[in-house]
């Protein structure tokens, strides 16, 4: 049987600038979605820790555009690297008999981040749960203030992230500041693909998580922008406001509408503002209102940056 990465332990390589690192391959410890990205732990000669992503087994042929997807993030996220907020890149290793070596790409090393998640997405209607992050409105504000910080700068590169949501953001354990990770739905703005159609009524966005998608986006011949991540920023405010996860919002009133039509009505928003005031965690209006902002249909009505929307949220 064909040994994988797994089975072999560790594994020393070198980076491009000549260290020495060690990749522990039977050390695998999160995953970007179940099956498609794995984590290695690793160090460099020095000690410093890092991890190293790579594909996990068999995600091409779920779907053949995942190998040019994941170099395209990693070239976006090294481009980024002098950006506070987004953890840096030091280059792409080779994995010996790696899940996702007959697919001609290794991993790429990045910054550690000691620290959780915001949240996890979980599965509409499956077995794994949502969850969020519990804190303070208060900290939720500081949060996110952080995040929009570093998206201001993700934009102004010209980049759209199109996948932030909770899960995407890590906050350093030690110093609390927070990390916009996960690059891998990235485009520039010009490149922005557009939407696709599934059949007469149905839209796809062609990329990230749609229950974080904007209203636009499942509408045909429609492309994201920096307003799209926005919105997803909207709702990840609402969440760590709130404390409620993604999941328990839609599972609590969705009903029997589907996501799409759920997302796409008056009432997805209506009852996000009644979350919002029914709370009993000291929330603002000043954070409601930016929440509602951020989250308009119309993107000629939500903040024009994430540099705007992070003034009005610490104003």
């Amino acid at each position: 049987m064909e040994k994988t990465a797994s089975d072999l332990g560790e594994y020393s390589t070198n980076l491009p600038d000549g260290r020495k690192i060690s990749v522990f391959l039977n050390r695998k410890y999160g995953f970007g979605r179940p099956t498609q990205t794995v984590i290695y732990a690793a160090n460099i000669e020095d000690g410093t820790s890092f991890i190293v992503k790579a594909l996990a087994k068999g995600v091409v042929e779920r779907d053949p555009n995942t190998p040019s997807n994941f170099r395209q993030g990693y070239e976006y996220q090294r481009l980024l690297s002098g950006t506070g907020g987004v953890p840096f890149v030091y280059g792409v290793v080779a994995l010996p008999s790696a899940d996702n070596e007959r697919y001609g790409y290794a991993g790429y090393v990045e910054q550690e981040i000691s620290g959780d998640s915001l949240g996890l997405d979980g599965e509409l209607g499956g077995i794994y749960p949502g969850w969020i992050m519990d804190v303070s409105p208060t900290k939720a504000v500081s949060i996110v203030a952080d995040v929009l910080g570093t998206l201001d700068e993700v934009h102004k590169a010209n980049i759209i992230h199109r996948d932030v949501k909770p899960s995407n953001i890590r906050l350093e354990q030690s110093m609390g500041k927070a990390y916009l990770v996960d690059f891998k739905h990235a485009v520039t703005i010009e490149n922005a693909p557009t939407t696709e159609q599934l059949d007469d009524t149905i839209y796809k966005c062609s990329y990230g998580t749609s229950r974080y998608s904007e209203p636009r986006l499942f509408q045909p011949q429609e492309k994201a922008t920096p307003s799209s991540d926005i919105y997803a920023m909207g709702l990840t405010l609402f969440q760590l406001l709130t404390g409620i996860p993604m999941n328990d919002f839609l599972k609590k009133y969705k009903g029997d509408d589907t996501l799409i039509d759920f997302i796409t009505s008056a009432r997805f928003k209506q009852k996000i503002l009644q979350e919002l005031w029914m709370s009993k965690r000291g929330i603002k209006d000043s954070s409601t209102n930016v929440v509602m902002k951020a989250i308009d249909a119309d993107p000629r009505k939500r903040y024009q940056t994430a540099g705007e929307m992070r003034s009005a949220l610490t104003a």
